[in-house]
């Protein structure tokens, strides 16, 4: 079980300490910006300096709550760190108490008001963000209950996620093999089940299983807390019309229903052809069927590979980012070098991958747990495409840099596609193509399959918490019947506890954290399947679609950069299509 230990991040160029001077000068002057909103009267002709404001507090409480994940993600048993992000969390909610009458003034001006804020020349590059707000008007609450639902937020919704990210580190994973059993993290087994031993990622896999098994009634509690308070949230928000449980996930992914519609409709229309790849994959691996511990393992050798140092990875990635543009490879060379990447395997580490960035530094950090493996490189590779995004639009204003999940998956599946593109362009060997093909089976399993079943297990859980509390064993019986729906017979069985274990479930923030993956991954095969014919210009036209993530909705953002009708399933088809006739299936 040996791995490879990836490196440590640098927050220090941030702030040295949560209690140093620097620390302290942001979060009082993020204090001072809440009190001087709140003292401004909310008028049109004070539009100006309100929206500075909120431009100004939205930066700092952005890079306070980002350096409190991050340490927080390296150790979920930071005791200050958890007191203070509650803390932060606090005047978070103060700062959106404030920041809503400014909401409700855009939401609701007409006439000559809503003429005059949009003749302001300053608050301008707030346009796209304005018709956000104005498009949910339907479901409206009054000032006082809005201002109610945020300061309930903390203690609420927000509380039960926090738990089980707490919960998620401190887990211990029982591995027990040949009679002996060794406890690690979930992050560390988590990054075991990409292991090349096919013994190792069964014995780390079912000791999540079993781990989660003994949690999962604190697990179910936790899902069901959230989706009943968003359901009693959209219930009360139905006054003019009903208020459907995506409509809220719809809206921050900026996409229409039918658009989501059109690709999950695609992926079924494809599933029996996904499901023939995924048996190639039973084929080279030498088993009649998948397991679900063999989901993310890397291409089936006949000697276990020993794990890749965290300097050859960066090489690789870097080297594969630059057959596309030299500025991309250069730019993972960069993260490097700053120590912009955390890789690390810990005891008190939480699970998962991302990348974050910290606002006042216009710099992106990334986190992931390293041990070596294919997967672990592929992650990395996918979320240095978030990091290069949010540095491609840092010149922008602040306002223009928020983009929806839909559009910031494209960004990172786009560099997921390069790294395996360009590898399989420069393999030296019909050995290495084929490791380079199973990753690209991997994904389309990932994308194709197991992010429908996340959508449909997900869609089925909030119908039936409309009516009461889902018990840990219907979670488990629902995920169930999804997973064997979509897998079909390709996998020896379902992996039931997958409602506990993907931490996507509890995230407070948005609900439905899945589709957006299936959207980037194929949104962005459309877009590298046009490199060949744009030819120089590919580059500049990728970036420019990158700078518009954050001022146009998807639907129209394909329009204008593709010329693509993104409602009809057709589109999602052909990048399906296109896909697929890499893996020579009928």
């Amino acid at each position: 079980m040996a791995t490879q230990q990836g490196p440590a991040w640098d927050l220090e160029s941030l702030y040295p300490r949560i209690d140093s001077p620097a620390w302290q000068r942001d979060f009082s002057r993020f204090v001072e910006t809440i009190h001087s909103l709140r003292e401004l009267p909310t008028t049109t002709k004070n539009a100006s300096v309100a929206f500075a404001l909120i431009r100004e507090s939205e930066i700092l409480f952005s890079t306070l709550r980002a350096y409190l994940h991050c340490c927080l993600s390296v150790d979920s048993t930071d005791a200050i760190a958890r007191a203070t992000q509650s803390r932060l969390e606090m005047l978070g909610v103060e700062f959106e108490q404030v920041f809503l009458p400014w909401k409700i003034l855009i939401r609701d001006s007409a006439g000559q008001d809503w003429t005059d804020l949009q003749a302001q020349p300053e608050l301008q590059t707030w346009s796209f963000q304005w018709q956000q707000w104005r498009a949910v008007a339907p479901f409206r609450l009054s000032s006082a209950e809005e201002t109610l639902l945020s300061a309930l937020g903390v203690s609420g919704h927000s509380a039960w996620s926090n738990l089980y990210f707490d919960l998620s580190g401190k887990l211990r994973v029982p591995l027990r093999r040949n009679g002996d059993v060794q406890f690690v993290g979930l992050a560390q087994a988590q990054s075991m089940t990409r292991e090349s031993d096919r013994e190792v990622r069964e014995i780390a896999w079912r000791g999540i299983q079993e781990t989660w098994t003994d949690h999962r009634e604190s697990a179910a509690a936790i899902l069901n807390a959230l989706a009943g308070w968003r359901l009693a949230v959209e219930k009360k928000r139905s006054h003019t019309k009903p208020m459907h449980f995506l409509d809220q996930s719809l809206q921050q992914s900026c996409i229409r229903r039918e658009t989501l519609a059109a690709m999950i409709q695609a992926c079924w229309q494809r599933n029996s052809k996904v499901q023939a790849v995924i048996r190639t994959m039973a084929d080279q691996m030498g088993v009649k069927q998948l397991a679900p511990w063999d989901s993310t393992a890397p291409f089936p050798q006949t000697q276990v590979t020993k794990p890749l140092p965290f300097a050859d990875a960066v090489q690789s990635v870097a080297r594969a980012f630059a057959g596309v543009s030299p500025e991309l490879g250069d730019f993972v060379k960069m993260a490097a070098e700053r120590k912009w990447i955390e890789g690390r395997v810990l005891p008190n580490k939480t699970v998962g991958a991302y990348c974050t960035g910290f606002a006042t530094l216009n710099e992106p950090r990334v986190f992931l747990t390293y041990s070596g493996s294919d997967g672990d490189v592929t992650t990395m590779a996918h979320e240095l495409g978030h990091a290069f995004h949010g540095w491609t639009i840092r010149d922008l204003p602040w306002e223009q840099q928020s983009y929806p999940m839909t559009l910031a998956e494209t960004a990172s599946v786009f560099a997921e596609t390069v790294y395996r593109d360009e590898s399989l362009r420069t393999a030296q060997s019909e050995a290495e193509r084929r490791a380079i093909l199973w990753t690209e089976a991997e994904a389309a399993m990932g994308f194709l399959v197991n992010i429908p079943v996340r959508f449909e297990f997900e869609s089925e859980f909030y119908r039936r918490r409309q009516d009461s509390i889902v018990s840990a064993d219907e979670l488990s019986a629902i995920m169930s019947n999804t997973w064997n729906k979509w897998y079909g017979d390709t996998m020896s069985e379902p992996d039931k506890m997958f409602w506990a274990s993907k931490l996507h479930f509890a995230i407070d923030a948005v609900s439905f954290y899945n589709y957006p993956y299936t959207f980037g991954y194929l949104f962005s095969l459309s877009i590298y399947a046009r490199r060949e014919k744009l030819g120089a210009q590919f580059w500049p036209a990728y970036k420019a679609i990158l700078r518009d993530t954050g001022r146009k909705g998807a639907e129209d953002l394909i329009r204008e950069h593709l010329g693509e009708d993104i409602t009809q399933p057709e589109f999602w088809l052909a990048a399906i299509d296109a896909l697929l006739g890499k893996f020579n299936v009928d």
